[in-house]
């Protein structure tokens, strides 16, 4: 009988002892969780504090302005700014200067030159522009003039014979000439050509080219 209520009371202590240590060992194992799930919302926060400060800090572009504004030099403007806020930062427009030269409304870019001319160098820039034009349109009438034209220095034989007077011999000549003496220099050059006169030369100037 004794050794029955020795026996239970050594089970209860021992279930006691198994209950204690699961409730220490459960209650450290939420105090970790709790403690982890604290710094992760901390790292969380942080990270969405850097993003937002990172977001609030504004992107800027640097531009060079030269020619005649009031202050000339390296101004630092926000990204997507225009032309007339580069000049407005430089201290505006100086007397001489021609504002509408310029599309003051265009948008900057990082890293660009911006130069406001003068009226003179306006003058000077528009007549050279139509200058060029002039030039284009011209050379684009000589082209236009040679195109339909057998070119003497570029001609193959078979093109070369489509020209009247002008056979197998002679257009094998006329290849041989130009391959000899660097091409033709003018298109009177080809009455070089043994058998091709001025009779010859006639009937084809209209037709060939150099």
């Amino acid at each position: 009988m004794e050794k029955g209520i020795y026996k239970l009371k050594k089970n209860s202590v021992t279930l006691i002892l198994c209950i204690m240590l699961l409730t220490i060992s459960g209650c450290k194992t939420e105090s970790e969780i709790v403690l982890y799930s604290e710094e992760t919302e901390s790292l969380v926060m942080s990270e969405s504090q850097i993003q937002t400060e990172a977001m609030t800090v504004e992107e800027t572009i640097v531009v060079y302005v030269s020619g005649a504004v009031i202050k000339a030099g390296i101004v630092e403007l926000k990204s997507g700014a225009r032309v007339y806020e580069a000049i407005e930062a430089s201290g505006g427009l100086t007397a001489e200067a021609d504002e509408q030269w310029l599309n003051q409304a265009a948008r900057l870019e990082d890293g660009m030159q911006l130069r406001v001319l003068t009226k003179e160098e306006a003058e000077t820039a528009d007549e050279n522009n139509t200058n060029s034009t002039n030039n284009t349109n011209g050379a684009n009438e000589v082209e236009q003039k040679e195109a339909g034209k057998v070119n003497l220095n570029q001609a193959t034989a078979e093109e070369l014979k489509t020209l009247p007077g002008i056979g197998d011999s002679k257009a094998e000549d006329i290849i041989r000439y130009r391959e000899e003496h660097g091409g033709f220099q003018a298109i009177e050059e080809i009455m070089n050509i043994s058998g091709i006169k001025t009779a010859v030369f006639e009937k084809i100037k209209d037709k060939i080219s150099v």
